[in-house]
């Protein structure tokens, strides 16, 4: 007859026991955690610095290939009209710089917007193009010198921070501090009144002159344009509307 098996009844050794206060160190871990900083956005002094000279170099040769295109067609067109050219020639010196290119290509910019054909007949606006070589001084490290894009930069930035909305009635009163808003579509620009820096042109020159900034920076990327008849113009988040707020975020809170 085989032999029974018996319960092994045998106390546990020394090693296996286990109190009730090993058991909680064992469940808590109180070693402590790294805390992940959440990744910055590159500046675009960053973004622009990892641009290679022989790619900006390009595409400041792609700029001024534009710009000669443009001038040569406003000269067919108008050949009477001194200002078009004057303002494409203050263009060519306020862009032709390295840093240009580099800004160009770190936004991922082309020059070929000067040169689009809109509609039948009608191209980029050439004074948009002067506002916009205007912003890019700006960001490359000179001075942002128009009137009105000081105006509507700094008032947006203002806006932005009431948590108002701004359209381009808004605008247009950023130009003339005696622009009037239509009747029908006051209400955002009537919210807006106390936030704005207003310049002094003309309140007939409003409309062109605030198209023309607007265009301007929606070109660069740094607002969209939102509806139809008036529409609302909102900042995008991106390295060269956080590089303007820096600077006109902080002059605006003054």
């Amino acid at each position: 007859m085989a032999a029974r098996k018996t319960k092994n009844t045998a106390a546990p050794t020394v090693e296996e026991i286990i109190t009730d206060a090993e058991i909680d160190a064992i469940a808590i871990d109180d070693t402590p955690i790294m805390s992940i900083e959440p990744e910055q956005p590159m500046t675009l002094q960053q973004l622009m610095m990892q641009v290679p000279d022989s790619d900006a170099d390009v595409m400041n040769h792609a700029i001024a290939d534009a710009l000669d295109e443009r001038a040569d067609r406003e000269a067919k067109k108008n050949p009477d009209n001194t200002s078009i050219q004057s303002t494409i020639k203050k263009l060519r010196k306020q862009v032709g710089r390295r840093a240009t290119g580099r800004l160009f290509v770190a936004a991922q910019r082309s020059p070929d917007f000067m040169n689009r054909q809109l509609r039948e007949g009608a191209a980029y606006n050439v004074y948009a193009i002067g506002k916009l070589g205007d912003l890019v001084a700006g960001l490359v490290g000179d001075e942002t010198k128009n009137a009105v894009n000081r105006a509507i930069l700094a008032s947006l930035f203002k806006i932005e921070s009431a948590g108002l909305s701004f359209d381009m009635e808004t605008a247009k009163m950023c130009v003339s501090q005696n622009y009037t808003p239509k009747p029908d579509q006051s209400d955002v620009a009537s919210r807006a009144r106390s936030h704005l820096v207003r310049h002094t042109m003309s309140p007939s020159t409003a409309p062109t002159q605030a198209s023309s900034t607007v265009q301007a920076l929606e070109t660069l990327g740094i607002v969209v344009k939102d509806g139809g008849r008036n529409p609302t113009i909102k900042l995008l988040d991106n390295a060269l509307t956080r590089a303007l707020r820096a600077t006109w975020g902080a002059l605006s809170a003054v």
